[in-house]
């Protein structure tokens, strides 16, 4: 049996958030531990294939899903029951730069999202967590900004 994999993770004064393995978000009170798995079958949210890293601000964990090449929006209000809120994924205009994303940053109302196979900053606008829209990009060698 494979052990777990800790791929991110991220404190905040109340919780720790941890990705590991492929589909477990877990979150640590002080004194207390929640668990909530997110898997496809437990949970409204298809796009968490190899997560690679969250950032959590406010109610909301951002999770960069590599292998679903997305950004998958959870609300964590109650840390044991996450909930799918929205999500965003490479291709089709709605992403142009979201191939094998590995890293997302969020300040305000953007979601900077880095994309290793796209060699590209991908960055959504994270104003309804239940409908991101992609605002623009950067990528190497591509003389610039596609906004």
């Amino acid at each position: 049996m494979k052990k777990p994999l800790l791929t991110s993770l991220l404190q905040n004064a109340r919780f720790s958030y941890l990705l590991v393995g492929l589909l477990t978000l877990a979150s640590s009170a002080r004194s207390q531990v929640n668990v909530g798995n997110i898997t496809n079958s437990n949970l409204q949210a298809p796009l968490l294939v190899s997560p690679n890293s969250v950032y959590v601000l406010g109610n909301y964990a951002y999770v960069a899903s590599a292998a679903s090449n997305a950004l998958e929006i959870l609300d964590i209000t109650n840390p044991a029951t996450p909930l799918h809120k929205g999500s965003i994924s490479d291709g089709g205009g709605a992403a142009p730069f979201l191939y094998g994303p590995s890293s997302v940053y969020v300040s305000g109302n953007y979601a900077y999202v880095a994309s290793v196979n796209s060699n590209a900053l991908e960055i959504v606008d994270i104003t309804n967590p239940a409908a991101p829209v992609h605002k623009g990009s950067v990528s190497n060698g591509a003389g610039g900004g596609h906004f």
